[in-house]
């Protein structure tokens, strides 16, 4: 199975964006089953408070290969239709025509494949935007320490990806053998994870606050193995 990373944008407005929630945790049945003949497997949506949201997915041949399939099926069709409204796209466009596909700088299968059992963890971060920041990203996680993959897998984090945009801003998704929050707290208190910290702050943006990459949290708001 090859792992995907996507964006797409549902617009910046509360009641749409629950309203697109609710939707979400009563998806079709028969929209389910279409997305598991055509090799959607692993599938979530993680939504940004403006509406951002990251898609994760493994799928058998190519993500186009998976829309491919589903823009044959009717229910899709239908599905994508009543969707429209909740997104910030061109006109007459379907939201599954609009994703942007994100370049994976990262990963670890960590203490294990996917097991439906996980907990998952989506997070926003922001590399600084010049070239050279970007590529020392790149190259740092293309050889992450050995005893830092180590602590992660220690502490439970699972199927761990890292997608990029062009201008830096970062998607880290990983699954959990145990409470994110206590897998995160766990590792702060790591010695490798401080050192992690300090040598991979050059390459962040920092707020006015002093927090290093402005992380931004994403809620789940989809998921179907």
């Amino acid at each position: 199975m090859k792992r995907v990373g996507f964006l797409l944008k549902v617009k910046n407005d509360p009641a749409l964006q629950a309203e697109y929630k609710r939707r979400h945790r009563e998806t079709w049945p028969e929209q389910l089953d279409a997305l598991r003949r055509h090799g959607w497997r692993n599938y979530s949506l993680f939504m940004r408070k403006d509406g951002l949201m990251l898609g994760y997915v493994e799928v058998p041949v190519s993500l186009q290969a998976c829309l491919d399939g589903m823009a044959k099926e009717e229910v899709n069709l239908r599905w994508q239709k009543d969707m429209q409204p909740y997104f910030e796209i061109p006109p007459g466009a379907r939201p599954d025509q609009t994703m942007l596909p994100l370049e994976e700088v990262f990963y670890m299968q960590g203490a294990g494949l996917h097991k439906p059992t996980a907990k998952r963890l989506c997070f926003e971060l922001k590399v600084k935007p010049d070239a050279k920041s970007i590529a020392e990203y790149k190259r740092t996680h293309a050889a992450v320490w050995p005893d830092m993959l180590a602590a992660l897998t220690v502490h439970g984090w699972s199927n761990y990806s890292i997608w990029m945009k062009p201008d830096g801003h970062i998607y880290l998704y990983s699954e959990m053998a145990q409470d994110p929050v206590k897998a995160q707290a766990d590792m702060a208190k790591e010695e490798v994870s401080a050192r992690w910290g300090v040598y991979m702050r050059p390459n962040f943006e920092v707020g006015a606050d002093g927090v290093v990459g402005k992380r931004v949290d994403m809620e789940e708001v989809f998921h179907t193995d």
